[in-house]
């Protein structure tokens, strides 16, 4: 498939989708709320950071997508809408204690050096058909619908929607991570996700 350069929502929802929705979807979340999905994150009990761990980020929040190699340590990767949301570059995931170090301008992700102790993650190819949409909170079946190189769309389940801070999601087929979930549509019950070829790319042409 051709390396189409798709131009990536840098929006908390897609297109068409009220603003009220909208504040009421992927606004800023409470900090009680986020906690609470600090909690369960096994970061919290392992101390270990990796793929679908929550984090906190001013008064909002989101999911760490993938840990990837970059510029010789490994790095975090988030939506960048959440920081701009967060008007802030720091974040916290469990004890640790981390700041973006860099975000494209062709693509919807944040990139965050992590200094403490990690895993890092197995990425995939997308590829049409059943898929999970996975944090340390739950896990969804979800299918994707439609593809290309740098981006893809997930139909997801009526009534067991993602909530606020579910953004950066990482979506799984046969145990890799093959993109992350940026935004959705409440009405039409689908989703838009960065691929994990995406952020590989991202990733190796920054990290030098």
């Amino acid at each position: 498939m051709a390396k189409a350069r798709d131009s990536l929502f840098r929006h908390s929802c897609l297109e068409g989708e009220p603003e009220a929705l909208q504040r009421r979807r992927d606004g800023p979340t409470t900090a009680s709320a986020t906690a609470e999905r600090l909690i369960i994150s096994r970061v919290s009990l392992k101390g270990v950071i990796r793929s679908g761990d929550y984090f906190l980020a001013g008064k909002t929040g989101g999911v760490i997508g993938a840990v990837v190699p970059w510029r010789g340590r490994p790095a975090g990767v988030a939506p960048a809408h959440v920081f701009s949301y967060a008007g802030t570059p720091r974040l916290r995931v469990g004890n640790q204690d981390c700041k973006v170090g860099f975000i494209p301008n062709d693509a919807d992700i944040a990139l965050f050096p992590i200094l403490g102790s990690c895993s890092l993650t197995e990425l995939g190819r997308p590829r049409l058909g059943e898929v999970t949409l996975e944090n340390a909170a739950k896990k969804r079946s979800c299918r994707i619908s439609d593809l290309s190189w740098s981006i893809f769309y997930v139909v997801l389940p009526p009534g067991d929607l993602p909530g606020p801070g579910d953004s950066g999601t990482p979506l799984v087929q046969d145990g890799l991570v093959v993109g992350m979930l940026l935004s959705f549509n409440m009405h039409t019950c689908k989703g838009i996700a960065v691929s994990a070829d995406m952020i590989r790319d991202v990733s190796e042409r920054t990290g030098k």
